[in-house]
């Protein structure tokens, strides 16, 4: 370990007492960062779920290194930097390069030999510490970030593998779309851009959006290697296990296909029996033996089955909390929302402000007490059916709760406005549809109400209308409104079952 930031004294372990020694602070720092991701992984809870239920379909494909060339080993050496800073077991970069054309075949032939039997250099693992202090207490080990300096020749074996991983990876697809960091051609500003755009997007259909940053500590010290290492072999990157695999597996093929031969040959010649109508005998037999080990299979996997259907379980229960959660943001939202119909498009082309002009408008008319300050926002939205020659209906968001509640209080006098009376030619007033004001609901709402007003016509209900984003039915004058919260409730509507308040 080297001292880089003239470090004077440091905290000897489990104590408050210092040491200057450099010798014995060296071997502090480097046994607190030996030891730093062993302490927190095992501070991290345990947990019940398997990582492979997180994984989906493996990749079929596996992995399979191409061997390093002599010309690859000069390209690489090539193009590190001059001035780059090297550790233990390496020489100095000018020299390398002065001497790569030489030595570029016999670093090409080690590579291959270490991949083909599966064995890094254990030379190449070690590492020159560099402490760099971060903020704080500068005799707190906690307060320093170890910097590693591995051979140069390291960095030539890591980038080789590096390229043929990478094609491997982006071939199959199995980097997460999302994921901008240490890929060519991405940076966190790529993820910025995403972000906004999403948010812009979110605002447009008039959606909160809302964010969790999680930032891991030690994450690269705290990985499972055990895990990684299945994690990969999913993904296919298996070549060493795959080979071994395969090999073990012909030579037990190879075994059982000798010892039945011999085990059909001495059955034949002691019953006096034609060796082929005895293999054909233990064909039988070794099939009925398969049979028993199906059935235990099977109960294994009927086992695991259970399990996988009590998670899917849980999966579902927390998808419909989640989806609850997130129909009642959207509700929020839309509480804040009229839909106006009716009203006629400026001709040669309506803005923002001009639309909501003719809201305030309307309103006036209406008779509601409403200014240009109450209202945030006022735009058209497509119609469903693009054939249809009406205009756009209108969606109007207020900065008050209030006014709007006031605004619906009178929304049956928008039918008596007349689109002349909103600055309009006359002869609009008998070729338009009557103008008509009502909540602006969600999708989901809109869906519901649309199935509650066929039940209302098919039960003979009276009446049948939304507000706030809640679907409502009352069978006749004077009876209770009922509260419509799922097409469940319809079914139990029907049944002489309701939730009335």
């Amino acid at each position: 370990m080297k001292n880089k930031c003239n470090i004077t004294s440091i905290k000897k372990p489990n104590s408050s007492n210092k040491t200057k020694d450099q010798c014995e602070m060296r071997n502090i720092l480097n046994t607190h960062f030996a030891t730093t991701g062993e302490r927190l992984a095992k501070s991290i809870p345990a947990t019940d779920e398997l990582f492979s239920s997180y994984l989906k379909c493996p990749v079929r494909d596996s992995f399979f290194f191409n061997a390093v060339t002599a010309n690859e080993i000069v390209d690489q050496i090539g193009i590190i930097p001059e001035n780059k800073t090297y550790g233990l077991y390496s020489c100095p970069i000018f020299l390398l390069k002065l001497s790569k054309c030489i030595i570029s075949p016999i670093l090409a032939s080690i590579i291959n030999t270490s991949i083909e039997h599966g064995i890094f250099l254990s030379k190449l693992k070690i590492a020159k510490i560099v402490p760099i202090f971060k903020s704080g207490d500068p005799t707190d080990p906690d307060n320093y970030r170890p910097i590693s300096l591995l051979s140069i020749f390291n960095r030539i074996f890591e980038k080789v593998m590096y390229t043929r991983l990478i094609d491997f990876i982006d071939k199959n697809n199995i980097l997460f779309t999302g994921q901008y960091g240490f890929r060519k051609n991405f940076s966190t500003q790529h993820a910025l851009i995403d972000i906004v755009d999403r948010i812009h997007k979110n605002m447009d259909k008039g959606e909160v959006t809302c964010g969790v940053f999680i930032d891991l500590k030690k994450a690269f010290d705290t990985v499972n290697h055990s895990i990684l290492l299945k994690k990969l072999y999913h993904y296919g990157i298996r070549v060493k296990a795959l080979r071994k695999e395969n090999q073990d597996l012909k030579n037990q093929v190879e075994q059982l296909s000798k010892e039945f031969k011999n085990l059909s040959v001495k059955i034949a010649s002691e019953s006096n029996r034609p060796t082929r109508e005895v293999e054909q005998d233990r064909s039988i037999q070794f099939l009925s033996d398969k049979y028993d080990d199906f059935l235990l299979s099977n109960a294994t996997i009927k086992k695991e089955l259970d399990r996988l259907t009590h998670r899917l379980n849980e999966i579902t229960n927390n998808a419909q909390r989640i989806e609850k959660a997130l129909d009642d943001i959207e509700a929020y939202s839309y509480q804040y929302n009229l839909k106006v119909i009716g009203v006629p498009e400026i001709s040669g082309g309506e803005s923002a402000l001009d639309t909501a002009n003719l809201c305030l408008k309307l309103f006036t008319k209406m008779g509601a007490n409403t200014s240009i300050n109450d209202i945030d926002i006022a735009h058209r939205v497509p119609i469903r059916n693009s054939n249809v020659n009406k205009p756009k209906p209108i969606v109007c968001k207020f900065t008050r709760r209030l006014a709007k509640d006031a605004l619906m209080q009178v929304r049956n006098e928008a039918r008596k406005i007349k689109p002349s009376q909103l600055g309009f030619n006359i002869e609009l007033d008998e070729q338009c549809d009557v103008i008509r004001v009502f909540e602006h609901l969600t999708p989901k709402a809109q869906s519901l109400l649309f199935e509650a007003k066929k039940f209302q016509s098919a039960h003979n209900y009276s009446y049948c209308w939304a507000k706030s984003n809640s679907v409502y039915l009352r069978q006749r004058d004077g009876s209770r409104a009922i509260k419509i919260v799922e097409l469940d409730d319809l079914k139990k509507l029907s049944e002489g079952s309701s939730n009335t308040y």
